[in-house]
């Protein structure tokens, strides 16, 4: 990691997977044993372990502590169960289930937070189109606020780092 003020490099360790920086801090995240860390870019902070395992984080919420992703268990994704985590003590806060999401499709990621209350989630329905929603944290509902019809599998979304 570089940070372009100073031009001084980062190392990180090969593990993890850089998913965002925000205001100084770099978000990263080992999968698997799911640990989620809030490295400064400047270096240092430690890992926070997860009990579970966790895909699909979001950025840190507004309340500089939040994560929402998405548990991985043995069947697979739980696509319509969001897991909010705290991010500096690796409880799970509490497990929010959707509503009001396409049941022809499925969630290729989590984002950017809206606000205090609603984190973005991206939809790949059948058919290809896309589409974004707002997840309330609190009611679980889904409120589409885009839609990407006919969309190039590799269009990238704003705060959705790409696997490809």
């Amino acid at each position: 990691m570089i940070d372009m003020r100073t031009g001084k490099t980062v190392s990180i360790p090969g593990e993890y997977e850089a998913i965002g920086i925000k205001d100084g801090v770099a978000q990263l995240v080992r999968y698997r044993k799911t640990d989620l860390w809030l490295m400064p870019v400047t270096g240092g902070g430690a890992p926070v372990r997860f009990d579970g395992v966790f895909i699909m984080f979001s950025e840190l919420s507004p309340d500089g502590r939040t994560v929402a992703a998405f548990e991985f268990g043995k069947r697979g994704m739980e696509r319509h169960s969001l897991t909010l985590l705290d991010a500096k003590t690796g409880r799970t806060i509490r497990k929010v289930t959707i509503r009001g999401l396409p049941k022809a499709g499925g969630v290729l990621d989590t984002s950017l937070w809206r606000n205090r209350a609603e984190v973005t989630l991206f939809y790949l329905h059948n058919g290809g189109s896309r589409s974004s929603y707002a997840i309330d944290i609190n009611t679980g509902r889904a409120r589409q606020t885009a839609r990407y019809p006919d969309v190039s599998p590799h269009m990238l979304f704003p705060g959705v780092v790409s696997s490809k």
